[in-house]
């Protein structure tokens, strides 16, 4: 009962105290609410703490979730409370304007506020402050009052043991582990503060700790955006006190006013007195690798002052020093002064020490913090309404930096650097920037290098390891309207290394992985940029290095203008060099000005250089550039970039065109070796890229140049005007083309392609004579697949490669259409200047002969006029002397200038011209032929009789397909300045596929490896690359059409040809396979395969016949009208309307058509005797000279040797299809002088060339043996069939074009055919000759069927040949008269190859036989005989001997008069004579002479003499008797000298089958006809016999009459006078003979050579022609006949056919 009263009472006093105390906060409340305007509100209180405390005031709101301060276990242990207080929020109103407070008041009215403060003293165990994230625990604290001893006011002094401030994330975002995670952790030990409460505030603390994670600054700005988006809620409460008001207030109102914040700051901070001071602070953090990083300062001191003693209202300056240390260094040391005015605002900030080290974590970090503020500070636009200066000075600032995996350091260092900040009311800026001797270098250590030597050794020389530096720049930029940037800088020096090569990697690495974030600014900028003396050096791994000046850079936002811009290339040192030094090696780039333009309004950038540019590409540079390139590159596979989540909003960006432009001209050099370089010179050149898509447009490039000029060290020259390319995305008129040739092929698939258009106005290409273009391509080539590989490998240079077989790979990707068009295209190459100066030379002394001759004349006209006058000349020799020595003046002046023009330049000829006009060339692809597969499906389908490359096979480096369409209006190829071209085609138009196939060796044999040059001190100074052996094949099906196509040639080219081809060799690049060279007809059959046709209006052959090449007057032309040529391997069809071969002589008269025939068709076709398959050109496998030294083998090495031709049969058939009525029949027209010239075109045909530039003296240099000669096709032959099959022939033999008398003969089928074979007989004489071309006809037949001849005779034949010549050519054109000659039924010809007595080499069957023997038959061939035998003695007599005694004579005249006359008068005395000789009638006296057979001359002779000697002969015999004089004692003999014992060839059998002679004479009109039903007649040719003192030939005939009979006319009519004198027309005709029908000649009913008829009284019978009868005057009867002759031996050749001879009948020689 005592215990429950106790606890009665004890219960009752609790209840007591409680509401005492209840009663006491509640009276504080109400006064504090209603005197101090603080509204304090709570949810619920008790012992353990206060729920949901808020506060509330004019000047801040706090809101307490709940405070813990009282526990029940605090008070049983009795110790010191702790408080707790959870989820705080605060904020603080701003100070309403219109509240006007002095500083007076306001400080006692902030001391009433806190006057609690000073009678309290309060001792905290722990405190501890959670909002969201953040939690704030203090430990230890202590705060008492203190004063001071000159004061009667105190301070506030706070001591806390520890203070830790911490960031957790407890969204379990940024936790790997699903729990919370510690973002930051900052602790600061024994911190003592001490303050009056009011400006004054002065921090002391041991150590400052900061701890936080990389993930912070992430969470950091995912926050922030969070807390923009979404307000501060509102909570609900269980407190009756709620008010709906107050939660307006707290709401978040985002300002963008800062200088509203720094007034109220200055407002609030009036007088302060700020004093921090720190003695160690610790910086630790995680970067994203993971990796602990720790960084230590010993000291921080910052003060914070108030040094102006002005009133609130006037003025107000700030001044703040601050320093760190680190390991008792100083890092900063720097003081900061603001003042603010009523309407500005001055901040001025000095830095005397920055010394700063960071390390490639610390950058990251950094860099991190400033992307997230950037981001969120980059939203806000600051708005000023007073005027701000900023000031900020650095004096002498260092920083070094060190990189991960880079061992150097990275020192930064300047000696002054200025920050000036101007800014107006109306946001109007202005920022100035001042630098001064900023360099950057490396360092082995961490040890600086004093700034000033090393800014004086900047000066003189450059430093290798100096990697930036710069003497001075300014920059300013202002902002009115728009943002003005202007920088001004002075002398930079920048350069460029591997080390600053991998910081930028580095630092790529490190910043490529955080978000980037892009404010788009609707503010324009203006950029001004002027740099002077900017130097960049650029250095590789290697010792080498480029340098690159520019005098002055200015650019704008727009334009950028560079002048005197100049690159060098050179080795680099090992010691620092003087800056002059950096100029002195190779020149790259010359370029005076270039000038940088952009237009927005068509989105354009133009490049400009406005002077001549000058750049030169080695391998070695380029490697060089190659190398820099690819270290720029970043492994983009290693970074990992974080997309933008506003990426696919962004707006679509416009790409830019670039226009490139060379006012001038451009020079490039490519340097291909030391010696060896090519130089490109482009004139007012220009480029354009479309890039801009937006705009609908098809081109994508466009190239134009005024002229292109190409020196191939000068062993080639390009010259190219007017050049336009286009690249466009399709082509109107390649479209058009392609839907024509849809309809005509049907297999196209694409109507629209790519296409690529050069347009050039003249291409021209000039060759020297002695060029070594071949090697100089060589070069290029090797470097033009150095280059491919060094891509192809990424820098690789080992020569692992070398011992593989290259492997290829065939794209499918389409090409692109291709379209040429080139106005003049020409190909030339020049004459050896020895030939032209020989030429020079022959022209100048035909010239300066006819003007010596001029001279003479003029001085001896002037002595004879003195002569005349009585007034002689008595130094007449002095004159003539003294002429000669001024015309040896004049040549020896004209002889120097010769050879030069009015340029002082060496006169050049074209050797060879190849010219084409007009030419358009367009190359089409298509799906359908693109591909392995379908290419080769192709080219099986074009070359079908080779055998086929498998469609699955990897053996093709290079194959392609293009249908192509050429159009050409001339193509020609002229030889030096010949009159007629070797080559003319006219409106040549082609189209059709031609692929191109090459084949990847199957071994290294076939790989040759030339070395290319790279130059020190780059390791391997030389490279190989790997070329291939095998050609390139092409297989062509064409199509063409051309109006007409011409072709000459001639023994007087072959020279000129032969030097073309020494041309050639030097020019087309030299194989290295040690197998002899192929002939030109085995390349043209290995590298071309498939079809060729072409149909032509004219096709012509010429083929020259003098010697002389510029006669264009004695030439044999073939002419095919309406010709269609198809051409395929090995097989030619010509078919043409007519064909047409014409003989043209010196005189027009004698130009005639030999051969004429309609409607023929040729086939040729070649039979190439190899010893393999000849169609098999994938059988050849080339291979290097190495290759076949290593295989040992004793015989010579031939790649070809399956391939390679060894003969060639050749079979040639001519047929000519029906001839239309009325159509001209096949026809052969020969005159006397055509047989002359036939002779002479065999004659040229059969002669040998002579060697041109042959022998070791002509060998290129490093070449020791002759290269053999090259064969000929005339000696590649084996056997020639050739066949002639004509339905009608007509043969005419006239003497000339004026006297139109001879024969013509016409049958209705002629058919030809002859088999002959080709022998090179070996001379064995000991001399080196070639063998000797020998043709046997092994078969030779001719087929004639109802032949008909007729006797021709010119109506004017007996009329004066002076009434002839008076006449006029159309007066000369008379009528002829025919007369009928013969005619046969059938002619059967047969040579056989047989040389015994027993079958006949030559078979001639004549059937039918008719022939009519009259007076007029008998004058036409006498006259013809006698004509033909007077050209052929005239032409024997002016032959030999004549030219003999020309000869002999000049030299006897120059002997005699040698020493008594000068060579004036030699020249003046032989003209004299020559007149004499030719004009005088009568001749000067001379010793007669005779010529014998042997050329031998009996007396000494003089010409005029022979000439004499042939007039006189001239007018009494036809010509001068060369023969012997015959020995009138021989006798002849019998028969016995025609035995056939000694009998060695029977040469010749010509039987006659019913031949029939009709012989009229004058007397009557009557007719005897001689018949015969056989007649044999054969020709043998005997042993040689000894006769006349000397080794004869013999030759006898037999003949053999069978059957032969006689018949008569028996009714004539009356005989008339005819006199021999009388023309044609006087005799009678042909026409009524009534011939011997075949029953009568062979006489049927006769047996064993009885005739049925009697002798006399048997008549014929009349078959109606007229009253003419016929009688048998001699019945059957036989006749033989034997006839002998013997002939001076000549020597026989080996092997040789013996002409048919036959003899005259008044041949001395003959014996019957």
């Amino acid at each position: 009962m005592v215990f429950g009263g106790a606890f009665g009472f004890i219960f009752i006093a609790f209840i007591s105290f409680f509401c005492i105390i209840w009663l006491i906060i509640r009276s504080l409340l109400i006064y504090l609410k209603w005197y101090h305007q603080i509204d304090i509100k709570y949810s619920s209180v008790g012992l353990s703490g206060l729920e949901n405390l808020d506060i509330k005031h004019h000047l801040f709101r706090l809101r307490i979730k709940y405070i813990h301060f009282l526990s029940l276990f605090s008070i049983f242990i009795l110790r010191l409370p702790v408080i707790s207080i959870n989820d705080i929020y605060l904020k603080i109103n701003s100070i309403k304007k219109n509240k006007v407070t002095t500083k007076k008041k306001q400080k006692k009215d902030w001391q009433r506020k806190l006057y609690l403060l000073k009678y309290v003293s309060i001792r905290i165990n722990q405190l501890q402050i959670e909002n969201e994230d953040r939690n704030v625990s203090f430990q230890q604290i202590t705060l008492h009052p203190s004063v001071k001893s000159n004061n009667t006011s105190s301070d506030m002094w706070i001591h806390c043991e520890y203070i830790e401030l911490s960031i957790i994330d407890k969204t379990e975002n940024f936790s790997n582990n699903n729990s919370s995670f510690v973002l930051l952790k900052s602790t600061w030990h024994s911190v003592e503060i001490q303050t009056d409460l009011n400006q004054s505030l002065l921090v002391n603390s041991t150590h400052w700790s900061i701890d936080f994670d990389y993930k912070l600054f992430d969470y950091l700005k995912q926050k922030q955006t969070n807390s923009v988006l979404l307000q501060y809620p509102e909570e609900t409460s269980n407190s009756r006190y709620e008010d709906s008001n107050l939660l307006s207030i707290t709401q978040t109102t985002p300002s963008n006013n800062l200088l509203t914040k720094f007034d109220q700051l200055v407002e609030f901070l009036h007088d302060p007195l700020v004093n921090i001071c720190i003695r160690q602070i610790d910086l630790q953090y995680r970067s994203i690798d993971n990796t602990l990083h720790y960084h230590t300062f010993d000291t921080a001191d910052f003060s914070f002052h108030n040094s102006s003693k002005v009133s609130l209202e006037t003025q107000h300056a700030y001044v703040a020093n601050i320093q760190l240390h680190s390991h008792s260094t100083l890092l900063v040391h720097g003081l900061c002064q603001i003042t603010t005015f009523p309407g500005r605002l001055d901040i001025a900030c000095q830095v005397n020490e920055l010394s700063i080290e960071l390390c490639e974590d610390t950058i990251q970090q950094f860099y991190t913090l400033l992307s997230s503020r950037s981001s969120t500070s980059s939203k806000n636009s600051l708005k000023y309404d007073r005027q701000i200066d900023i000031s900020v000075q650095f004096l002498n600032p260092s920083m070094r930096l060190k990189i991960n995996e880079i061992k150097e350091w990275f020192i930064w260092q300047i000696n002054f650097i200025k920050l000036n900040f101007h800014s107006n009311q109306n946001s109007e800026t202005k920022r100035l920037i001042e630098l001064k001797n900023m360099v950057i270098y490396t360092s082995d250590d961490n040890n600086n290098i004093s700034s000033q030597s090393l800014i004086d050794d900047l000066s003189r020389r450059h430093l290798w390891n100096c990697l930036f530096y710069l003497p001075n720049a300014n920059i300013t930029i202002s902002n009115i309207n728009t943002t003005h940037i202007q920088i001004e800088i002075t002398g930079i020096r920048l350069q460029s290394n591997y080390i600053l090569i991998s910081l930028l990697k580095r630092l790529q690495i490190i910043l490529s992985s955080l978000r980037k974030s892009k404010t788009n600014s609707n503010r324009s900028i203006e950029i001004s940029l002027h740099m002077k003396s900017v130097t960049v050096v650029i250095c590789d791994t290697v010792p080498v290095y480029l340098s690159l000046s520019i005098s002055t850079i200015r650019a704008s936002r727009t334009e950028i203008e560079m002048k005197k811009s100049l690159i060098f290339f050179d080795n680099q040192p090992s010691d620092n060099i003087p800056l002059t030094s950096l100029t002195h090696g190779q020149k790259i780039l010359d370029l005076r000005r270039l000038s940088i333009q952009h237009h927005s309004n068509n989105y354009t950038i133009k490049i400009s250089i406005p002077y001549d540019i000058t750049l030169v590409l080695s391998a070695k540079f380029y490697l060089f550039v190659y190398r820099f390139i690819s270290s720029l590159k970043s492994n983009d596979d290693k970074i990992t970039r974080v997309s933008n989540k506003d990426d696919n909003n962004k707006t679509q960006t416009i790409a830019n065109d670039i226009e490139f432009k060379v006012d001038k001209c451009a020079h490039i050099y490519l340097q291909l070796s030391n010696e060896c370089r090519i130089l490109l010179e482009l004139h007012q050149f220009s480029t354009r890229f479309v890039r801009n898509r937006l705009i609908d447009n098809e081109t994508q490039m466009q190239l134009k140049c005024l002229q292109l000029t190409v020196d191939w060290q000068q062993q080639c020259l390009f010259v190219v005007h007017d050049i336009l390319f286009t690249r466009l995305i399709q082509s109107e008129t390649l479209t058009t083309e392609r839907i024509l040739l849809q309809k005509t092929i049907g297999t196209l698939d694409m109507l629209h392609n790519r296409a690529s258009l050069l347009q050039i106005n003249s291409f021209s290409i000039h060759f020297p004579f002695d060029s070594t273009f071949n090697e100089v391509m060589e070069k290029f080539i090797n470097i033009r697949k150095w280059l491919k590989r060094l891509h192809k490998a990424n820098g690789d240079m080992s020569s692992t490669f070398l011992s593989q077989v290259p492997k290829h790979t065939v794209s499918n990707e389409v090409w692109t259409d291709l379209s040429i068009k080139i106005n003049e295209f020409e190909l030339t190459i020049i004459d050896d200047l020895f030939e032209v100066k020989l030429f020079q030379n022959y022209c100048l002394m035909a010239d300066e002969y006819h003007e010596r001759e001029i001279r003479e004349q003029e001085l001896q006209r002037r002595i004879e006029g003195h002569e005349k006058m009585s007034q002689p000349l008595n130094n007449i020799n002095e004159l003539k002397k003294a002429l000669m020595d001024a015309n040896s003046r004049v040549y020896i002046k004209r002889c120097q200038k010769t050879n030069y023009d009015e340029n002082n330049q060496r006169i050049k000829r074209n050797l060879v011209r190849w010219h084409l006009r007009q030419v358009d060339l367009i190359a089409l692809a298509d799906q359908s032929w693109t591909g392995k597969e379908n290419i080769l499906n192709i080219i099986h389908r074009i070359d079908c009789d080779s055998p086929q490359i498998p469609i699955d096979t990897s053996d093709l480096c290079t194959i392609w397909c293009r249908y192509v369409i050429l159009k050409c209006d001339d193509w020609s190829i002229h030889f030096r300045d010949f009159r007629q071209p070797l080559w003319q085609m006219q409106q040549f138009h082609l189209w059709g596929h031609i692929c191109a196939a090459e084949t990847t060796p199957d071994s290294l044999d076939s790989i040759r490896t030339p070395w290319v040059d790279i130059g020190e001190p780059y390791s391997p100074s030389r490279v190989q690359v790997q070329r291939l052996l095998s050609p390139l094949k092409f297989y062509h099906d064409i199509n063409s059409d051309l109006d007409s196509f011409l072709i000459s040639f001639g023994p007087a080219w072959e020279n000129t040809i032969a030097q073309v081809n020494l041309c050639l060799n030097s020019i087309t690049s030299r194989t290295v396979d040690p197998s002899p060279l192929l002939a030109w007809w085995d390349k043209i059959r290995l590298l071309f395969h498939g079809r060729w046709s072409f149909a032509a209006n004219k096709m012509s052959w010429l083929y020259h016949v003098g010697s002389d090449p510029y006669n264009d007057t004695e030439e044999m032309e073939w002419v095919w009208d309406q010709t269609y040529v198809d051409w395929t391997s090995g097989k030619f069809l010509i078919k043409a309307s007519s064909l047409s071969i014409k003989l043209r002589t010196s005189s027009k008269y004698d130009d005639c058509c030999l051969l004429y025939l309609p409607n023929v068709d040729t086939r040729i076709s070649l039979n190439w005797l190899c010893a393999g398959n000849p169609n098999d050109h994938n059988a050849v496998r080339l291979a290097t000279r190495d290759a076949v030294k290593s295989r040992q083998k004793q015989e010579p090495y031939d790649s070809y040797a399956l391939y390679r031709s060894h003969h060639v049969n050749l079979a040639a058939k001519f047929e000519c299809k029906e001839v239309p009525e009325g159509g001209t029949p096949p026809t052969c027209t020969i005159y006397a002088s055509t047989l002359r010239f036939c002779e002479g075109v065999k004659n040229t045909m059969m002669s040998i060339t002579r060697p041109t530039r042959r022998g070791r003296k002509f060998l290129s240099p490093g070449e020791t043996a002759v290269p053999l000669r090259k064969p000929l096709l005339s000696r590649h032959y084996e056997a020639v069939e050739l066949q002639l099959i004509l339905p009608q022939f007509r043969v005419k033999y006239l003497t000339s074009f004026a006297r139109q008398t001879g024969a013509q003969v016409d049958c209705r089928l002629f058919n030809f055919i002859t088999y002959q074979e080709l022998h090179l007989i070996e001379q064995h004489d000991g001399l080196s000759r070639r063998a000797r071309t020998l043709w046997k006809p092994k078969m030779m037949n001719i087929n004639l069927e109802r032949a008909q001849m007729w006797l021709l005779r010119d109506a004017n034949e007996d009329k004066e040949i002076n009434e002839i010549t008076n006449k006029s050519d159309n007066q000369q054109e008379s009528q002829q008269q025919r007369t009928f000659f013969l005619s046969l039924d059938s002619l059967v010809y047969i040579r056989s190859p047989s040389t015994n007595s027993k079958t006949s080499t030559h078979s001639v069957l004549i059937g039918g036989l008719k022939a009519v023997w009259n007076l007029t038959n008998r004058r036409t061939l006498f006259l013809v005989y006698e004509r033909y035998r007077r050209n052929n003695i005239l032409r024997s007599n002016l032959s030999n001997p004549f030219a003999k005694e020309l000869e002999h004579l000049q030299q006897e005249k120059i002997l005699n008069t040698s020493s008594n006359q000068s060579p004036l008068d030699d020249n003046i005395h032989i003209n004299d004579e020559l007149n004499l000789m030719t004009t005088t009638a009568t001749p000067l006296p001379t010793t007669t002479i005779t010529v014998t057979t042997n050329d031998t001359i009996s007396q000494p002779s003089t010409l005029a003499s022979f000439l004499d000697q042939l007039i006189n002969e001239s007018q009494h015999k036809p010509s001068v008797d060369l023969d012997p004089v015959v020995d009138a004692s021989v006798s002849l003999v019998g028969l016995r000298q025609c035995s056939k014992e000694d009998v060695e060839e029977h040469t010749l059998h010509i039987e006659l089958a019913d031949g029939q002679i009709a012989l009229r004479g004058t007397e009557s009109r009557g007719y005897v006809i001689l018949s015969a039903a056989i007649a044999l007649v054969d020709q043998y040719r005997h042993k040689p016999v000894w006769r006349d003192q000397q080794l004869c030939d013999k030759t006898s005939w037999h003949g053999n009459l069978q059957g032969m009979q006689y018949f008569a006319t028996t009714v004539s009519s009356t005989p008339s006078t005819i006199d021999d004198t009388n023309d044609m027309s006087s005799s009678s005709s042909d026409d009524d003979i009534i011939w011997i029908p075949q029953r009568d000649i062979r006489d049927e009913n006769s047996l064993l050579g009885e005739s049925s008829r009697n002798v006399i009284g048997s008549i014929a019978t009349n078959d109606g022609h007229g009253d003419q009868q016929l009688q048998c005057i001699i019945s059957k009867s036989n006749a033989n006949l034997s006839y002998v002759f013997y002939t001076e031996q000549t020597q026989q050749e080996e092997e040789t056919d013996t002409n048919i001879v036959i003899p005259l009948l008044l041949n001395h020689n003959s014996k019957f």
